[in-house]
This record gives C-alpha cells, sequence and structure tokens, in this order.
C-alpha cells in the first residue's frame, strides 16, 4: 500500500492528504461515488474542490434514472458500506442540523418515510 502524500489542489492552492489511511486502507475521496471517469494528467482535488465539481454531478445522475428503479439499485447501494457519512457527498451542516443528501439516501436503499428533504424516492 502506497503512503498518502501531501498535494496540492489545483484549483484553490490548499495542501492536503491524498492515498490510503493506515487505518482503514482507503483515501478519503472514497467516499465520494466515481462519478468522474479518471482523466489523464487529472490532479487529485482538495475535498472541499471535490465537492464542488462532483455533487452537482451526482444530483444530475440520480435524475437521470427513473424513481422507480432507484430503490436497491445497485450502483448506489455498493457504496453504502463505505463507513460513516461523510460531509459533502452524504450530507451538509444547516444551522444545528445535519441534512442528508440523495446519495446518502440512495445508499440507504430505500425511503425511510420521514418526508426528507431530498428524498429521492
Amino acid at each position: 500500500m502506497r503512503a498518502m502524500r501531501e498535494k496540492t489542489c489545483p484549483l484553490c492552492g490548499t495542501r492536503f492528504g491524498c492515498g490510503p489511511d493506515i487505518e482503514c486502507g482507503r483515501c478519503w475521496c472514497d467516499a465520494y461515488p466515481p462519478i468522474l471517469p479518471p482523466e489523464p494528467g487529472l490532479e487529485c482535488l482538495c475535498p472541499s474542490c471535490l465537492g464542488k465539481v462532483i455533487n452537482p454531478l451526482i444530483v444530475r445522475r440520480i435524475e437521470s434514472i427513473p424513481k422507480a428503479q432507484r430503490v436497491n439499485n445497485p450502483l448506489f447501494t455498493r457504496h453504502a458500506t463505505a463507513g460513516a457519512p461523510v460531509e459533502g457527498p452524504d450530507f451538509y451542516r444547516e444551522g444545528g442540523y445535519v441534512v442528508f443528501t440523495a446519495w446518502y439516501h440512495l445508499k440507504r436503499g430505500t425511503c425511510c418515510g420521514n418526508g426528507c428533504r431530498h428524498c429521492p424516492y
């Protein structure tokens, strides 16, 4: 396993760690779905910039799938084992509340029936 390396975000200049974590063997960016195809020469983005780039793409991808095909869809649920919810792709904070995204709900696989703001079902 390669060690975590320090990188500089090409969009904002922020320094951040890139590579697998010693404890879990995964990089922080593994919490995001593989929406962006790898591009030759494309550098890693910091957590903030990756979120800004990829979150709208996640929403578009979800909207492109008919609601009837979203329940327990392997495209989403295979990411459910990625660990604890991650701020950005899974939730954001609003005031004192945690608001779960459509991506998080899709990873759960079904509607909980609570009338969530971003329910994709």
